[in-house]
C-alpha cells in the first residue's frame, strides 16, 4: 500500500518492523563453517591399527619413479609401500599440494578481472516526513530493479591481462614446486629406509662381533688359568669386550633412531618393521640405474626447480608490462538496464524503464613518483628472477658433476673394500680347515673370524654410500633437495 499524504502523521510501521526483522534475521545468518578439531594424524595410536585395520590407499606412484630409483634400491616391495605411504599421510607434502590449490585459485581470481561482472540489483527506497512541506520537497519513494556492469575497466593497454598472466606463471611456479616437493619427499623416504637398513645390518654386525669378542675373552680366561696366556693379554682382550659391548648399545640405540625417523617421514601410519638385511659380499651393491647411462646434461634444463624459477621470472616480466601501463589514462565503464517506479506493485508496469551508461576516464597527472618506483620494483624483480634462475642452472650442473666424480671414487672403494673383504673370508676358511686339522689354534679361528666381521662392516659402509650417492643423483636431476619439502 502506498504512503497517504493525506495522512502525514500515519506510518507503515508494521512493514517497517518487518522490514528490520527480516534484517535481523538475515544478518544473524553465519556462513563461517564449523570448526571441528583435526583428527590426530597418529595413526599408529588409534584403536583401528591396533586391530590390524589397514586402509587402502588410492595413491599411485608413477612408472619413472619405480624404475629409475625404488626398483634400483630395493627389490623387495617394502620402501614402495613406504613411499606411497609417505605420499598420503605426511603433512609437508600436503601443504605443498594445497598450496597449488591456492595457486591456481588466485589465477581464477586475476583472470577473472578480465571479463566484465554482470549483476542484478533490486533498490527499494522510502523517506517520509511528518511535516508536509518537507515531504513534498524531500520525501522519496522508488522502486528500481536493474542488471548491469559496474566499474569494468576498459583493458586498452593491457595492464589486467598482464597481471593475469603473472598470476598464470606463480600458479605454474607452484606447481613445479609442488612436483619437486614428490620427488624431494621420495627421496627422503628412501633416504631413511637405506639409512634403517644399513642400521639393521651394522647391529647384526656388532651383535656377531659381541659373541665373537666374549667366546674369545673365555678362551683367554682359560689359557690365563693353564699358564698359556699372560694376565696383561687378558686385559687387552677384556677391553675389546667391552668395547664390543658399547658398540653393540650404541648400534641398538641407531637402530631405533632411524627408525623413529623412517616412521615421522611416512607420517606415523603405523610402526615400521624392517627386518635386517644380509648383505652378500659378492653383491657390491651399486645400485646401477639405466637412467644414468648415457645422460645428457640438457636433461638438468627440465628439473622442476629450473621450470620454477623460469616461470617466476616470466611472471616478473608480465608485472613489468602491469607497471608500465599505470603510466597511461586507464577507462572504467558503468551501465545498468532495468526497471524503476515510485510504488513497488508498479515496478514492472508499462513505461517504468530505465537505464544507466556511466563511462569514466582516469588520467595520472600526480603520485609523489609512486608510478615510476613500482615500475624500479618490477624491473628490479626480474632483474632478481634472471639471477635466480642462472643460479638454479649452475646448481644444477655444479651438483651432477659432484655427484658423478663421488661415484667415481665410490666405484674404486667398493672394489678394493670387496677384495678386502673376499681375503678376510679366505683367510677365515683357511683357519677354520687349520683347526680342523689342529694345525691352528681357536684363537685364531676367532681372531679371522672377528676379522672378516670388521672388513664386513666397512663394506656394509661403502655399499650405502654408494646407494646414497645414487639418491643423491636422483635428487640432481629433478632438482629435488630436502628443501623443496616446506617446513
Amino acid at each position: 500500500m502506498p504512503f497517504n499524504r493525506s495522512e502525514p502523521h500515519r506510518f507503515p510501521w508494521i512493514r517497517v518492523a518487518a522490514l528490520g526483522i527480516a534484517m535481523a534475521t538475515l544478518a544473524g545468518c553465519s556462513l563461517v563453517p564449523r570448526y571441528e578439531r583435526p583428527e590426530l594424524p597418529l595413526q599408529m595410536l588409534t584403536a583401528a591399527t591396533a586391530r590390524g585395520q589397514a586402509s587402502v590407499s588410492s595413491l599411485t606412484l608413477l612408472s619413472e619413479e619405480e624404475t629409475e630409483l625404488l626398483d634400483s634400491l630395493d627389490r623387495s616391495g617394502q620402501l614402495k609401500h613406504l613411499t606411497v605411504q609417505a605420499l598420503e599421510y605426511n603433512r609437508d607434502y600436503r601443504v605443498a599440494t594445497l598450496r597449488v590449490e591456492q595457486a591456481r585459485a588466485e589465477y581464477g581470481i586475476a583472470n577473472a578481472s578480465r571479463l566484465p561482472a554482470i549483476q542484478a540489483t533490486g533498490t527499494l527506497e522510502r523517506q517520509a516526513f511528518n511535516d508536509r512541506s518537507l515531504d513534498d520537497k524531500f520525501g522519496q519513494r522508488s522502486s528500481i530493479a536493474s542488471v548491469g556492469i559496474n566499474d569494468f575497466e576498459i583493458d586498452f593497454f593491457e595492464r589486467i591481462k598482464a597481471l593475469s598472466k603473472a598470476a598464470q606463471h606463480q600458479y605454474l611456479a607452484t606447481e613445479s614446486g609442488q612436483r619437486a616437493a614428490r620427488k624431494a619427499l621420495i627421496s627422503e623416504v628412501a633416504q631413511r629406509f637405506l639409512l634403517m637398513r644399513a642400521e639393521a645390518a651394522r647391529q647384526e654386525n656388532t651383535d656377531a662381533l659381541l659373541e665373537h669378542r666374549k667366546e674369545q675373552a673365555d678362551l683367554a680366561k682359560r689359557q690365563v688359568d693353564s699358564g698359556a696366556l699372560s694376565r696383561e693379554a687378558l686385559a687387552a682382550v677384556m677391553r675389546l669386550r667391552a668395547q664390543a659391548q658399547q658398540q653393540s648399545r650404541e648400534a641398538t640405540l641407531q637402530l631405533a633412531t632411524a627408525r623413529n625417523a623412517l616412521e615421522w617421514v611416512t607420517g606415523y601410519k603405523s610402526p615400521v618393521k624392517i627386518n635386517s638385511v644380509v648383505l652378500d659380499a659378492r653383491d657390491q651393491g651399486e645400485g646401477e640405474a639405466t637412467w644414468l647411462t648415457n645422460l645428457d646434461s640438457t636433461k638438468l634444463l627440465e628439473r622442476f626447480d629450473v621450470h620454477a624459477a623460469e616461470e617466476q621470472l616470466k611472471a616478473n616480466n608480465a608485472s613489468i608490462g602491469a607497471a608500465r601501463a599505470a603510466f597511461f589514462p586507464s577507462i572504467s565503464l558503468s551501465t545498468s538496464a532495468g526497471v524503476a517506479s515510485e510504488h513497488l506493485h508498479d515496478l514492472f508496469s508499462g513505461g517504468t524503464g530505465t537505464w544507466l551508461f556511466v563511462p569514466q576516464i582516469n588520467i595520472p597527472l600526480f603520485d609523489g613518483g609512486r608510478i615510476q618506483a613500482n615500475l624500479d620494483v618490477a624491473l628490479a624483480r626480474k632483474d632478481i628472477g634472471v639471477a635466480n634462475y642462472e643460479k638454479v642452472v649452475q646448481n644444477a650442473f655444479r651438483d651432477m658433476v659432484d655427484g658423478f666424480a663421488e661415484r667415481d671414487a665410490l666405484m674404486h672403494r667398493i672394489r678394493s673394500q670387496s677384495a678386502l673383504n673376499d681375503l678376510a673370508l679366505d683367510q677365515l676358511d683357511i683357519r677354520k680347515a687349520q683347526a680342523a686339522l689342529g694345525d691352528a689354534s681357536k684363537l685364531d679361528e676367532l681372531t679371522a673370524q672377528i676379522q672378516t666381521i670388521e672388513t664386513g662392516r666397512a663394506l656394509i659402509d661403502t655399499q650405502l654410500a654408494i646407494q646414497l650417492n645414487l639418491l643423491s643423483l636422483y635428487r640432481v636431476l629433478y632438482g629435488a633437495d630436502a628443501s623443496a619439502i616446506p617446513s
